[in-house]
């Protein structure tokens, strides 16, 4: 006879902010793990780049709070709470938690109408570098 064990394992996931004493910045993530080892992955990598996240803990003297806390919920769920959290407080975070559809749309489209801006002002792009624009500007501006 043969018994199969399974395990059952409910995943715990947190929404956090992180608040500078110092100077009240504020920064929102979320993690399936505890809150040291989270920690201690943004002072991890600051060191090695430069994220959202630095601005905060930079200055050593830092609090700590869960907003939320949420059992067995699936993973989009979890970064849309985190992205209203993120867009609900005044925070360093750059990147969203969350993008929808809509917003990668609207970010499509700010896209296109910066390369139409561009070309308008400094010809097409992708042409040839002695045709460029800024060689064509009278250095007699610059006496």
């Amino acid at each position: 006879m043969i018994f199969f064990i399974f395990r059952f394992y409910i995943m715990t996931y947190k929404i956090y902010l992180i608040e500078c004493n110092k100077t009240g910045l504020k920064y929102i993530g979320s993690t399936t793990t505890s809150m040291s080892k989270r920690i201690s992955d943004h002072k991890y990598d600051m060191k090695r780049k430069n994220t959202s996240s630095k601005k905060v803990l930079e200055n050593k003297d830092y609090n700590v709070i869960i907003l939320k806390e949420f059992d067995n919920i699936d993973k989009k769920k979890l970064l849309q709470f985190e992205d209203e959290y993120i867009q609900n407080y005044n925070c360093v975070n750059y990147k969203r938690a969350y993008k929808n559809i809509k917003y990668n749309k609207d970010k499509n489209r700010l896209y296109r109408i910066n390369k139409l801006i561009y070309e308008k002002t400094w010809g097409e792009y992708g042409i040839y570098s002695w045709d460029n624009n800024l060689l064509k500007i009278d250095l007699d501006l610059f006496k």
